[in-house]
């Protein structure tokens, strides 16, 4: 069984990946895999986006969420939920293949939720 630090490790093969963070709900860094960005705080910025979620009118839950996508002016930071207790974001520089990203979380989300249980 592949660990979770080899699934993190999977998305920074893919060219323009630069970081990949898995945090629980108060965005406290669980794992992470790749270099450091130059975002200051990632998790300060992934627990803002779960912040956001949940001030959505009607009631939205994180889980209802599929994917966010926060663009800077060379960076974005890609955002997914795992479960109902995990996001895993993703550091990218622009242009990256996000068919790709989308592809790789797909193929790897069971695994990061297997290594998590």
């Amino acid at each position: 069984m592949e660990s979770l630090g080899e699934a993190l490790s999977t998305f920074c093969k893919i060219d323009g990946v630069k970081r990949v963070i898995l945090t629980n709900l108060n965005g406290e860094i669980l794992e992470h895999s790749g270099e450091t960005s130059s975002l200051d705080s990632p998790e300060i910025l992934i627990l803002n986006i779960l912040s956001l979620c949940s001030d959505i009118p009607g009631g939205h839950k994180i889980k209802e969420i599929t994917q966010s996508l926060i663009e800077f002016e060379d960076l974005m930071l890609i955002s997914v939920p795992i479960s109902d207790s995990y996001f895993l974001s993703i550091i990218a520089i622009m242009g990256v293949n996000l068919g790709r990203v989308r592809l790789e979380i797909k193929k790897n989300k069971k695994i990061i939720e297997s290594a998590l249980s």
